[in-house]
């Protein structure tokens, strides 16, 4: 317990979290009751993980205090071992769902060791193989670092093959191929099987396969993702009430201009094609294809066809879930984002 009258500590509520000040400093809290704040500072009865956030809290307010640091335990995932404490168990499953193989003890050296940061280690049969601080352990789903309004999509960001060396890309992939015949196309064996991802360029192949394996694998669904803010943008456009709806857009597409279709064998069972100008020239392309409407939205109708052809290929088996208003989004941060610098956003 801490005693507030000895450190002048002062909590407020604010908005949908809380606003903790002393000794000339302030914390904010997101998405935490006021209550639950209180209870922290108040109580002696506390979790480990009640503890380890009290243990953020003191060191956000007093840094020149020295607070109890909680024992580091080995969070076991194979071949590489998580050395942490004042964490979140749930934001580690979230973010570790693999466990590699083999598993190699942890030497006991190690362990007697006192660590400053979370550690992370690999191991390999002669021992210790590397050891690296560990980044921030947090999911959205359950800690997100920071929830702000999505005011813009603006803004670039450079994606080059070196991005399929991360190392949440190959615990997921035994190999990869790149090739290109008419589109650049990416063949990934995953664990669970081999997939195709196509893209008009190889940033774009690669971007739609980093989003892939971080929805899928590290527990991103129900939230629009991307490596650049337009890209998450653009995949919250393609799930909302947009593309609901049914029959022709207003303008239709003159298909010999765009030798994609015949190339990628659409042509023959093409039945109708439409496009829209949306805000912020981006465009809605949709598509009838054997009696059935396939829509896009992205910044051009050559993008717009591709992304087609590949919903083509899945049989667009992805459920459309209606969204909501566009005017209402958030963007999260979690210790992923942090690391690899992408986007997450959601809407109300």
């Amino acid at each position: 317990m801490i005693e507030l009258s000895e450190q002048s500590i002062k909590v407020v509520r604010n908005g949908d979290g809380v606003t903790v000040t002393g000794h000339g400093r302030v914390v904010q809290i997101n998405h935490i009751d006021v209550n639950v704040v209180t209870r922290l500072l108040t109580s002696d009865d506390l979790t480990l993980e009640e503890k380890n956030l009290l243990n953020r809290i003191m060191k956000e307010l007093f840094p020149s205090k020295v607070w109890n640091e909680y024992k580091r335990s080995p969070y076991e995932l194979g071949d590489k071992v998580l050395l942490v404490s004042n964490v979140c168990n749930q934001c580690l499953a979230l973010h570790n769902p693999v466990c590699n193989l083999p598993r190699y003890p942890v030497p006991n050296w190690i362990m007697q060791r006192d660590y400053n940061n979370n550690m992370v280690l690999t191991l390999d049969s002669y021992g210790l193989n590397s050891l690296s601080v560990l980044s921030t352990i947090s999911h959205v789903k359950c800690c997100p670092t920071e929830v702000v309004p999505f005011t813009d999509w603006y803004g670039e960001r450079t994606i080059d093959e070196t991005l399929m060396d991360l190392d949440l890309i190959t615990r997921m992939l035994h190999k990869y191929h790149f090739y290109f015949d008419v589109l650049w196309t990416i063949e990934a064996y995953f664990l669970h099987g081999t997939k195709r991802f196509y893209g008009i360029s190889k940033s774009d192949v690669i971007e739609k396969f980093l989003i892939y394996v971080l929805t899928q694998f590290y527990n991103y669904d129900g939230f629009f993702l991307g490596l650049s803010r337009k890209t998450a943008y653009l995949q919250y456009l393609n799930a909302s009430d947009l593309v609901m709806e049914q029959g022709p857009l207003p303008q239709m597409i003159d298909c010999s201009s765009y030798p994609l279709v015949i190339a990628l064998g659409m042509d023959d069972k093409l039945q109708s094609a439409t496009f829209e100008e949306l805000p912020s020239s981006l465009i809605h392309v949709r598509l009838t294809i054997n009696n059935q409407y396939y829509h896009s939205i992205s910044d051009s109708i050559s993008q717009g066809i591709v992304d087609i052809y590949h919903k083509c290929g899945e049989d667009d088996r992805q459920e459309k879930k209606r969204i909501g208003t566009l005017d209402k989004l958030w963007q999260y941060h979690d210790g992923f984002t942090r690391k690899y610098n992408f986007c997450i956003i959601r809407g109300e």
